[in-house]
């Protein structure tokens, strides 16, 4: 099939072009007819003002927290629930009482980079008014199924390389999409997305101590992707940035366009690994080296799909890249023990990856019934948590089976675990 040849237009390779403006937005419930901005400075806020990059929606909505006055302090609050109810989300922590709270910025976590004056707080070293502790994972359900979510996230007081993870599931609890990031003392977005309405929640799980979260914005998607794309991650290796994405189905397909920092770096005119598989049921793997980079810088990485007859379709799934000194893949795959164990209703493991790999946890009964699918999609090499959240089921013995494949290796390994009410 002849696809590079239509790929030479500069429409195509002259850089970020304007993204299709959706039909309508809605910014803490009020209806709008101006897309909610990420980051939108408020009262002197230090936001960045970065609109959303979903294109062809029905409706974009936004939840800053910032509608009314909050307290400075864990104590004087509690965990979030029902507050934005009316806007289509509910939250919910790792238990009754627990969960994240909603601080005005006085609150001092040492960020940057949302909008003024609240955002939703997470510590787990802290205490909420009537008992509980705000920590995660939190769990963010949508009263009708939304294609993409988006919420920007940060923390600064955490030592070592930590991350955060947004996870989607549909209303069968089967994951559909993930995305990691690692926090830095500037928020920065992490998002997930589907082919169609398919996301009923979310889970926001994160390795540090604390995290601040804010500019939550969910949106209802009217035309399909022709590209359904399943992951896109990046990891650092010898100084280059490895990025890697899959998709799940492709319907006329030329191939991929690769933006860094809103410049393009890649194509497939220029780099036939970027070319598509034209129409396709079958999940497909894509990866581009990047190797004009520099230690200590930080990279936000996009993609853009081209159809054979040159429409162009963005992503919501970003990777944001920090360049780091002698930052390696792991050597080979490796799988933790579960920590607590016994646990209710959490538990975590962790997973190393030499390479951006194809995982799939899955949670089963000693009767060999799968019971719960705690992960299933694209994560990149390194070293990251996977939860295993057992809310609803029974006390009893459980086996967490884990499978990864990479490029060239695979791995497959099943932990026990002790479910204790």
């Amino acid at each position: 099939m002849q696809l590079r040849s239509f790929l030479l237009s500069g429409l195509l390779l002259g850089g970020a072009a304007q993204m299709a403006q959706a039909q309508a937005y809605i910014v803490n419930g009020v209806a709008s007819d101006v897309p909610g901005q990420v980051g939108a400075p408020r009262s002197g806020g230090q936001g960045k003002g970065t609109t959303m990059p979903f294109e062809e929606l029905a409706t974009i909505s936004t939840i800053n927290f910032d509608e009314t006055a909050r307290p400075t302090g864990f104590a004087e609050s509690t965990a979030l629930r029902n507050d934005y109810s009316a806007q289509g989300v509910t939250f919910s922590g790792p238990n009754d009482q627990s969960g994240g709270a909603v601080l005005d910025q006085d609150s001092n976590f040492g960020v940057s980079g949302y909008s003024a004056p609240n955002f939703l707080a997470f510590n787990i070293g802290a205490g909420l008014n009537g008992g509980g502790t705000p920590a995660g994972p939190e769990t963010l359900t949508f009263s009708t199924p939304v294609s993409s979510v988006q919420i920007s996230v940060g923390q600064a007081f955490s030592g070592g390389v930590q991350s955060a993870t947004l996870t989607a599931f549909n209303v069968s609890n089967v994951q559909i999409a993930t995305s990691t990031v690692n926090p830095t003392d500037v928020l920065q977005p992490l998002a997930v997305s589907s082919l169609g309405n398919d996301i009923a929640r979310v889970v926001l799980s994160f390795t540090s101590s604390t995290l601040v979260a804010d500019d939550l914005t969910f949106s209802m998607n009217d035309t399909p992707l022709p590209v359904e794309l399943q992951g896109f991650v990046g990891s650092v290796r010898n100084s280059a940035v490895e990025l890697t994405w899959t998709t799940a189905s492709e319907q006329i397909n030329a191939g991929f366009v690769l933006f860094r920092d809103g410049q393009v770096i890649a194509s497939p005119q220029t780099t036939p690994g970027l070319v598509g598989h034209g129409t396709t049921a079958q999940a497909q793997r894509y990866g581009f080296t990047d190797t004009r980079v520099r230690v200590g810088e930080t990279h936000l990485y996009q993609l853009r799909s081209v159809d054979v007859g040159g429409s162009t379709h963005d992503y919501a799934q970003r990777v944001t890249v920090e360049v780091r000194a002698g930052a390696a893949a792991p050597a080979g795959f490796a799988l933790s023990s579960a920590s607590p164990n016994p646990f209710n209703p959490t538990t975590q493991l962790q997973l190393t990856l030499p390479e951006a790999s194809t995982v799939r946890a899955t949670l089963f009964n000693l009767l060999g019934q799968p019971v719960r699918t705690v992960v299933a999609g694209l994560r990149p090499a390194g070293t990251a948590p996977l939860t295993v959240d057992a809310a609803g089921l029974s006390s009893g013995i459980y086996m967490v089976r884990v499978t990864a494949q990479g490029t060239t290796q695979a791995f497959s390994q099943t932990e026990r675990v002790v479910l204790m009410r």
